[in-house]
């Protein structure tokens, strides 16, 4: 992954979006956001949202990601964790986004 980055930065490219699945479950994706950073690359994040904490946010925080998305489906409890299909998913992203 850094090689692609680094290719990205050589032809020029400016931004740079990490989704996936779950970005935060890979074990690298602070280095890869760092790296994205340090080329300048303008960084946006799309993250459930439930794996966030203080320790992340802050280094979000600190490394300038332009934006973070994340889906919130329903205000009602029900029926966002229904549609994750994970109970209280709604509550830890809330949790989280607060962070």
């Amino acid at each position: 992954m850094n090689s692609l980055l680094y290719e990205l930065w050589d032809i020029g490219v400016l931004n740079i979006t990490f989704t996936g699945g779950e970005i935060f479950l890979h074990p690298h994706i602070m280095d890869y956001i760092a790296l994205a950073r340090k080329l300048h690359m303008r960084v946006f994040l799309l993250s459930n949202g439930t794996l966030l904490n203080e320790n992340i946010v802050k280094d979000l925080s600190e490394l300038h990601v332009v934006e973070f998305s994340t889906t919130m489906f329903s205000l009602d409890h029900e029926v966002h964790d229904f549609i994750t299909s994970h109970k209280g998913s709604l509550t830890m992203l809330l949790k989280n986004l607060q962070l």
